[in-house]
């Protein structure tokens, strides 16, 4: 039985690497389909997230920040839900019930998670 589940493709950098050669780090990230979701591996929730639309616009210049030294650029998702759970715990910890996250922006940002906006 196959467990595994599809997986956006990715690129990981630093912001080191980014300094000193940040086109072949775009090289890379051009194989990916846009849009893409720049975040850092150790961020809770969508802190520090940016969307970028397409790797020519200005929004390319994010990839310099964040809150890690290492920057994960991920290739969006398409026509895919968004289902979370949660486990609530330590020693012995329990699996919350699964929801589906919903939205009414380009993507489940903090705003959307702190405010609930129309959808």
């Amino acid at each position: 039985m196959d467990t595994t589940s599809p997986r956006s493709a990715w690129v990981l950098t630093t912001r080191c690497e980014f300094g000193r050669a940040a086109g072949d780090v775009l090289d890379r990230c051009r194989e990916l389909s846009p849009p893409w979701f720049v975040k850092t591996p150790i961020s809770a929730s969508s802190v520090g997230i940016s969307r970028v639309d397409s790797p020519t616009s200005h929004q390319g210049d994010r990839l310099r920040l964040g809150y890690d030294r290492r920057v994960l650029i991920e290739e969006g998702a398409q026509n895919a839900r968004e289902i979370e759970v949660a486990l609530l715990g330590n020693d012995t910890p329990e699996a919350s019930t699964v929801g589906e996250i919903t939205y009414a922006s380009s993507f489940y940002d903090l705003p959307d998670q702190v405010h609930e906006r129309p959808r």
